[in-house]
């Protein structure tokens, strides 16, 4: 039998596998992604070195201008994975001004592994189809095209496959595919062309191991566009064969059921996805649309129907919630796609966001219900892992949302509102460095509401007050409607700590007006309950730590370990309301 050597470093129970691009503790692989992967790398190499920040700038991002920031980021992810600390580290020890090094002892193997005819593949990412119709307006059917590739393959739980929000940043890009590969932490990569003539359409795919750029397999197929969705699941067949993946029942019952759909309604439908990825109010709107335009050339296109009611849930949660048609519109859509096809994942998404809301009391468990069937379905569909783990955040899970968050990220890089959801859990967890360093790293637009008021809560933990002040106020001139009232809310704490009474009750006044109809007004309660408390007003606290509680936010570990309601912890109200959370907290525990 011949042997293949390769490269792997190990520490304690941990192997850092070179060639696979793997860290593995005790056979498990730990999820890090491309660029944390290459930080490990370069650090075990030069154990008890010292590592520049300027060199890992250099080594991982060459040619490129990229903030320091995002090395403080990998190095805090890689701390995570290892079980590490900045303050206690075991494995990297930061040199003030100076770098980091690699502390434990690295042994360098070359291990020797039988040769294998077929590679295992294990994830894959679909860059974007070439448009070979020679008309660029044709673009959105090739980025559509490329999504319901996408879709087909993710139906597969075997292996994990990169999200459409990842690979799209490729579009156009001219890059070795191991380079790809390795960015993107994949065995593999799909890729092929599309030309579309009429009413036939024309799809090149090939499959590639890009650590050897062997090529596997390679089709071309002529359909006409109302068997697009029978030839998404025949593709996907073709390349779960061609890597020996075994499917189970529910998966081939899944890839071999596909109606003909109506080509007009399909166009509408590519249409309106393309909007709808973009996720500003325009493009809700003509989203909204095309996906009505779809549902009415075809009454029978579930998908169509499930797009429709994620578009409005958008709709009234983001951009207009006092236009309550919009809730009702995507209760109808989510319904009949359900109708349609019970196993749609995507339709199960849209029923657990449309449930999650005030108007439905935050129903948590019958949520995750949702979540969870929609990843049974898809065990690739990153947001609703995303969405899983933000329940799981607001009823004090923090394990269990930490788990859901790596693994989406693992399948969408490029899922910031996901690395924004870690950080916000790590402020709940009373983390408050880590999820700083979280929260700095971020780009503004993920969500500003969210993020321009959490990492001022950080701040303020930290005795920071100076600095959260000037974010907060800096973060009302960029965004005045302040949504929930949350910049003022957390304005109001900064008064209180600061002993200015008549200030933290103005503010509440303004937050509570401001927080009219907002679907998340249970952040703004609880900071007013903090900012009450504060000011040793336990009646008023009370009041407002229950409201946060009835309208949602059940985080039983949070208000047992928040500072800011310490001198609440020894009213029998704030004890009575504790036991009943903790409770809660044991019951949803067991349905996690």
């Amino acid at each position: 039998m011949t042997l293949t050597l390769k490269q792997i470093y190990r520490f304690d129970s941990f192997v850092v596998d070179v060639e696979e691009r793997v860290l593995l503790r005790d056979g498990r692989v730990i999820p890090l992604t491309p660029k944390v992967f290459e930080t490990l790398l370069l650090l075990v190499k030069n154990q008890g070195s010292i590592v520049t920040k300027q060199t890992i700038l250099e080594t991982l991002w060459p040619d490129v201008f990229v903030e320091e920031s995002n090395v403080t980021f990998n190095i805090t992810m890689l701390r995570k994975a290892l079980g590490d600390t900045k303050e206690n580290p075991v494995y990297i020890e930061t040199l003030p001004r100076r770098g980091y090094r690699f502390k434990t002892e690295v042994r360098a193997i070359l291990e020797g592994t039988p040769e294998k005819h077929l590679p295992e593949i294990r994830s894959l990412a679909v860059l974007p189809m070439a448009n070979l119709s020679g008309d660029p307006a044709q673009g959105y059917f090739a980025d559509g095209m490329t999504e319901t590739l996408i879709a087909g393959l993710a139906k597969v739980g075997a292996f994990r496959v990169i999200s459409r929000t990842s690979v799209m940043q490729y579009k156009g890009v001219h890059k070795p595919l191991s380079e790809i590969a390795r960015e993107l932490n994949v065995d593999a990569i799909v890729e092929g062309s599309v030309q579309r003539s009429g009413e036939r359409v024309q799809i090149t795919v090939q499959l590639i191991h890009a650590p050897t750029d062997r090529h596997l397999w390679s089709e071309t197929y002529d359909r006409d566009l109302s068997d697009v969705l029978t030839l998404q699941n025949e593709i996907a067949r073709a390349v779960t064969q061609k890597i020996q993946i075994r499917l189970t029942p529910e998966e081939e019952m899944r890839l071999a059921r596909a109606l003909p759909i109506n080509r007009v309604a399909f166009d509408y439908f590519l249409r309106g996805r393309f909007h709808l990825n973009r996720q500003i109010k325009a493009n809700n709107e003509t989203a909204i649309e095309m996906f009505d335009r779809a549902v009415a050339m075809d009454p029978n296109f579930a998908a169509a129907w499930a797009e429709l009611a994620q578009a409005c849930v958008w709709r009234f949660f983001l951009f207009t919630p006092d236009e309550k048609q919009w809730e009702e519109k995507a209760f109808v859509a989510v319904e009949k796609a359900l109708f349609l096809e019970p196993d749609l994942a995507e339709a199960h998404l849209a029923r657990g966001r449309l449930l999650w809301t005030p108007s439905n009391h935050f129903p948590h468990d019958k949520v995750i219900q949702e979540y969870r069937r929609a990843l049974a379905l898809n065990p690739n569909l990153d947001e609703a892992q995303n969405q899983l783990a933000l329940v799981y955040e607001h009823i004090g899970l923090f394990d269990e949302a930490l788990h859901e968050l790596e693994k989406a990220v693992a399948i969408n890089p490029s899922n910031t509102l996901a690395r924004y959801h870690i950080g916000e859990t790590l402020l709940f967890q009373c983390k408050y460095e880590q999820a700083l360093t979280l929260f700095h790293d971020l780009p503004r637009e993920v969500n500003p509401a969210l993020v321009g008021y959490q990492e001022p809560i950080a701040l303020l933990h930290l005795g920071r007050t100076q600095d959260a002040a000037a974010m907060l106020e800096q973060s009302l001139k960029d965004y005045p409607e302040d949504s929930g009232g949350l910049f003022t809310g957390a304005q109001a704490l900064i008064a209180a700590l600061a002993g200015d009474e008549n200030t933290a009750e103005r503010k509440i006044r303004s937050a509570v007006e401001k927080g009219k109809g907002f679907g998340h007004f249970h952040h703004t309660a609880y900071n007013i309950a903090c900012t009450y408390s504060l000011m040793n007003k336990s009646d008023q606290a009370i009041k407002w730590l229950q409201a946060a509680a009835d309208d949602g936010f059940r985080c039983y570990p949070l208000f047992e370990g928040d500072p800011f309601l310490d001198l609440l912890r020894k009213d029998s109200r704030f004890t009575t309301l504790m036991m009943r959370l903790k409770e809660q907290w044991e019951y949803y525990k067991t349905i996690s």
